[in-house]
C-alpha cells in the first residue's frame, strides 16, 4: 500500500487512459463488428492509447505544457503506427498464405507511409528535445541526454534498415515469382530485414521507458 500511495495521480490516471484505450481496440476485434465501426473502434482506441504517456512525465513539466503534450502524443503515436506496422508487415512477408504480389505491394506502400512517419518522428521529437534537454551542455553531459542520443542512434539502425529494404531489396523482389505454398527468397529477406528493424524499435521503446 505504501507503494501505491507514492505513485503520483498523474501516473495512475495515465495508465488508466492507457489501459482504456488498449480496451478499445480489443472490443474492435471482437466478431459481429461490421467493418466501419471496427475500424472506429481501432482507431479511438489508438488515439486514447497513445494519449496516455504524456499526461504524466517530462512533458507535463515543460512550458508550453499544451504544446507539448499535443506533440508527444503525435510522437508516440506515429511510432507505433510504424512499429505496429512493421509487425504486421514481417507476419504478412513470412506467410504463404499471403500471395507474393499482395505482399510487395503491401510493402510497397507502406514504404510511401513509412516516409512520412518518419518526417513526423524526426519533427516532432527535436520539438521535444528543444525543449525539455535544452542545452548542447546538456545533451551530451547529463544522463537523460546520453539515453536521448542512444535512442536517436538505434533509430538511425532502424532508418538505414528500412532504407536497404525500400531501395535495394524491394527492387528485386518485385521481380520475382513464387509458387502456392512457398514464400520467394526475395520475399524471405525482406521478411527477415523487417524483423530486425521491428526489434531495433522495440529497443526504442525500452530507452524511451528509462528516459
Amino acid at each position: 500500500p505504501a507503494t501505491w500511495a507514492a505513485v503520483p495521480p498523474s501516473a495512475l490516471v495515465a495508465s488508466g487512459v492507457v489501459l482504456a484505450g488498449l480496451a478499445l481496440c480489443v472490443a474492435a476485434s471482437r466478431r459481429g463488428r461490421t467493418p466501419p465501426l471496427a475500424r472506429s473502434l481501432a482507431g479511438a482506441g489508438a488515439l486514447v492509447a497513445a494519449a496516455g504517456p504524456s499526461l504524466s512525465g517530462h512533458t507535463r513539466a515543460v512550458e508550453p505544457q499544451l504544446l507539448l503534450i499535443a506533440v508527444d502524443v503525435l510522437h508516440v503515436l506515429t511510432g507505433g503506427v510504424w512499429l505496429g506496422g512493421l509487425v504486421g508487415l514481417a507476419l504478412a512477408l513470412g506467410s504463404a498464405r499471403v500471395r507474393h504480389a499482395q505482399a510487395v505491394g503491401v510493402l510497397t506502400r507502406f514504404s510511401a507511409l513509412a516516409a512520412g512517419l518518419l518526417g513526423l518522428l524526426v519533427i516532432s521529437g527535436t520539438i521535444l528535445a528543444w525543449r525539455i534537454v535544452g542545452t548542447w551542455e546538456a545533451l551530451f553531459g547529463t544522463g537523460y541526454g546520453r539515453l536521448l542520443l542512444a535512442k536517436i542512434a538505434l533509430g538511425v539502425v532502424a532508418v538505414a534498415l528500412a532504407g536497404w529494404n525500400r531501395f535495394v531489396l524491394l527492387p528485386s523482389a518485385r521481380s520475382e515469382r513464387s509458387r502456392d505454398g512457398t514464400v520467394a527468397p526475395g520475399r524471405r529477406r525482406i521478411g527477415r530485414v523487417v524483423a530486425a528493424e521491428a526489434a531495433v524499435l522495440a529497443l526504442v521503446v525500452g530507452v524511451t521507458g528509462f528516459l
